[in-house]
């Protein structure tokens, strides 16, 4: 019994490996969007993402079990970006993390990534979903679920058609779910959220997006290379959550390695304090193998790096930070021994003036045990 135990716990670890998924997250920051649309928005994909029960939406046209299978499980790929207007849009580049820790690796995606300011006066949708799919079909990934979360209005864009700033973006958009380029959507799941907008503003759950037969009109970065893409961090690589590495002094040096990378790789350097630690400096999208971050205040940090525009593992190490570098402690300690060695100084010196001036006030009295009662002051010697 304990055997077959074994081989089920084996066969079901392999199938739970076998299921792990790419998700992408589209964000709306048009004008139309309101902003407290936003803040819900946040809050109720936060709870979908990490399986809890809704604290402000409710589902529209079903129940909440339609919700489980967009759950995320430990090693599901997933990248949060917001889409508007065309500048906004084009500059669309997942930079998907491994889920290792449910739910802090959600919560540290949300609050770090999830937009609340719309701004932007135009919506490319089509677009946005464009820009996903070539993302796929350049990293290889041919199915993938997508979350969107928009009001769904198309604007007008000023004249009624978007006006695509080259002839690449425009085949990009207008090319995008065609008989040339089929991309299959499967049925949606809808959260509508109770305090929307009359336009109806919503989450959108596609649980498969087949990009299989896809094929973007160029550009971007292909990778040709069938091997393993592995992102590995060298500086401080043994620090673990339960032993991390300690670090003296504020700067840290942070450099890691890329086997089989692609050329013209781009990586997402992730630096987040933990255990109440809340500093988590912006960091810019990186194009070498290595970036230094200055003055880091000391406390416990987690270290991530991936892949921002081709598809690979994320490594992670744990830090502890000692800004004052080891040895700080000493100055304040010998500052406080000078000041309280000061101090006693001139309480003593005080102490022995009134000693002293208590001394010779005595020697003066005659009627003090110490006093002159004996003297041969000549002013004393006839008075009876």
């Amino acid at each position: 019994m304990k055997r077959i135990l074994i081989i089920l716990s084996i066969l079901i670890s392999q199938l739970h490996s076998s299921s792990q998924e790419n998700i992408f997250v589209i964000v709306d920051i048009s004008k139309s969007v309101k902003q407290a649309d936003l803040v819900s928005a946040k809050q109720a994909l936060q709870d979908v993402l990490s399986g809890n029960i809704l604290s402000n939406a409710y589902v529209d046209g079903g129940n909440l079990q339609d919700l489980l299978p967009f759950k995320l499980k430990m090693g599901d790929k997933i990248s949060l970006v917001k889409f508007g207007d065309q500048q906004t849009t084009l500059a669309i580049q997942p930079s998907p993390i491994v889920i290792q820790n449910i739910p802090n690796d959600i919560f540290t995606l949300i609050n770090g990534s999830f937009p609340t300011d719309p701004k932007d006066n135009n919506t490319y949708f089509r677009l946005a979903k464009a820009k996903i799919a070539e993302y796929a079909n350049l990293n290889k990934i041919k199915e993938y679920k997508l979350y969107i979360v928009s009001d769904e209005i198309d604007d007008n864009f000023s004249g009624g058609k978007p006006n695509y700033s080259s002839q690449y973006i425009m085949e990009l958009a207008d090319g995008y779910n065609t008989t040339k380029n089929p991309v299959i959507e499967s049925p949606r799941t809808v959260v509508k959220l109770k305090n929307s907008s009359t336009q109806g503003f919503k989450l959108n759950f596609f649980p498969k997006v087949d990009v299989s037969k896809y094929t973007p009109p160029g550009g971007g970065i292909v990778i040709n290379d069938d091997s393993v893409i592995q992102i590995r961090i060298t500086s401080y690589s043994q620090g673990t959550k339960i032993k991390p590495i300690k670090i003296n002094g504020s700067n840290l040096n942070i450099g890691w390695s890329c086997t089989n990378c692609p050329q013209g790789a781009k990586f997402t350097l992730i630096v987040s304090g933990m255990s109440g630690n809340k500093y988590r400096p912006k960091i810019p999208i990186v194009s070498t193998q290595g970036y230094s971050l200055n003055n880091v205040p000391g406390g416990d940090y987690r270290i991530s790096v991936s892949g921002q525009n081709f598809s690979s593992n994320s490594d992670t190490v744990y830090i502890t930070v000692n800004s004052g570098g080891g040895t700080g402690w000493i100055i304040p300690v010998l500052l406080l021994l000078a000041a309280g060695i000061a101090g006693y100084w001139f309480w003593n010196k005080k102490r022995q003036k009134k000693l002293d001036e208590d001394k010779v006030n005595k020697q003066d009295d005659i009627f003090s045990p110490g006093g002159s009662q004996g003297s041969s002051n000549s002013s004393n010697s006839g008075y009876f």
